[in-house]
């Protein structure tokens, strides 16, 4: 009788095939599946920008702080005395999940969580705990460690910390060129060590690295979350990418100073 079938090397080349078929197509879904997640990373950060906004025109044009040092209210929590930015911007969005990326969310934990109101950020809390994503420059006159402002570095930051300082509109030289969030493990950045661009060119730093996903990143593939990029908030409330490593001293200053800044490891 003849039988019909396949032999088996005529199935071991099937098999073959299927697998260099797998390992070519693989990693191009996770590129798509990753930026699919960006568009909604991207999303998030223009709603967010549009709630800072918003906040601003309530509050005589300025800009919301960091935080705010008012925690005698906190429910529950007498030893709370900080308000994180995200409690002052929910109002204006009434959506928590919107604070945490589809793509990473790092526990805001770095320098404790006793220190700052919980009951707050309720509708943001997942399983009683607070969670970030997104992080606010909050960048100040002392921040600066390599970079040299040929005007003094008492002349150059960016939204600082302390309520009592918060930037106004008109104070901000660019808006559509000054970072105000970018994606991060901290709820905000204000030292020029914790940034992206300092740990790229200092590769043995044992510093945390704030921005993007990995605190211990100096390279794109380690820190960009998104194909080696990260999403940021301008201060004018639009959101974009960039790859990580790339931002500057002056993307982080409300100055208009893109020329003002010397540095021995990047350049212009």
């Amino acid at each position: 009788m003849n039988r019909k079938g396949f032999t088996l090397i005529e199935l071991l080349v099937v098999i073959a095939i299927i697998a260099i078929l797998a390992a070519i197509l693989f990693p191009v879904f996770a590129q798509a599946r990753t930026k699919a997640r960006q568009a909604a990373d991207i999303s998030n950060m223009k709603q967010i920008g549009l709630a800072m906004m918003m906040y601003m025109q309530d509050y005589d044009e300025t800009y919301n702080p960091t935080g705010n040092g008012d925690g005698a209210n906190c429910p529950g929590e007498p030893q709370a005395t900080w308000d994180l930015w995200p409690a002052l911007v929910y109002p204006y969005v009434k959506n928590g999940a919107i604070f945490v990326s589809p793509q990473f969310k790092a526990l805001d934990n770095l320098w404790g969580t006793t220190w700052y109101c919980h009951a707050h950020l309720k509708p943001m809390l997942i399983n009683g705990q607070f969670y970030i994503s997104y992080m606010m420059n909050s960048f100040d006159t002392w921040s600066w460690v390599d970079t040299t402002w040929k005007d003094g570095n008492s002349n150059h930051y960016g939204f600082r910390y302390l309520p009592t300082e918060a930037v106004s509109d008109a104070a901000v030289d660019n808006p559509a060129a000054t970072i105000l969030l970018t994606n991060g493990i901290y709820t905000d950045v204000g030292w020029e060590p914790f940034t992206d661009y300092y740990n790229r060119v200092h590769p043995t730093s044992t510093g945390p690295t704030y921005v993007g996903d990995n605190y211990q990143a100096h390279t794109a593939d380690q820190g960009g979350p998104f194909n080696q990029h990260i999403d940021i908030t301008w201060a004018d409330g639009h959101a974009s990418t960039r790859m990580w490593g790339s931002t500057k001293p002056s993307d982080w200053t409300i100055q208009s100073d893109d020329n003002m800044w010397t540095n021995p490891y990047i350049g212009h």
